[in-house]
């Protein structure tokens, strides 16, 4: 395909199903994950709801990728939860939390700075 350099193209992207509905809803539920404050220095509150009830698992790594806790590890009901992440004895610096979730897993950016 040759298209002159001055010339404007349009093009229309449709959405492609990603796949079932529960991990479109798993997916959904994962952009919802807050973790505050961060940066912490002691305690941070980490939030997150479930459409549905399942196993729900929250580990923290280090950057050398590490495990160096793990938070829940659980099957949850459905609705809002808060885990209470006390870091009293970390070092500073960055860590990550990994939120699992039937297979599918998000991680977000934790600095600790004491």
């Amino acid at each position: 395909v040759n298209i002159p350099a001055n010339s404007e193209i349009n093009v229309s992207i449709e959405s492609i199903p990603s796949g079932s509905d529960d991990d479109n809803e798993i997916i959904d539920e994962m952009n919802r994950i807050q973790i505050f404050p961060n940066p912490v220095n002691s305690k941070t509150n980490i939030n997150y709801r479930l459409n549905k009830a399942g196993k729900v698992e929250i580990e923290v790594y280090n950057l050398k990728g590490q495990l160096v806790e793990v938070l829940v590890k659980e099957s949850q009901n459905s609705g809002f939860h808060s885990y209470d992440w006390n870091v009293h004895d970390l070092k500073s610096g960055i860590y990550f939390i990994k939120f699992n979730r039937n297979n599918l897993s998000q991680i977000r950016k934790c600095l600790v700075v004491k």
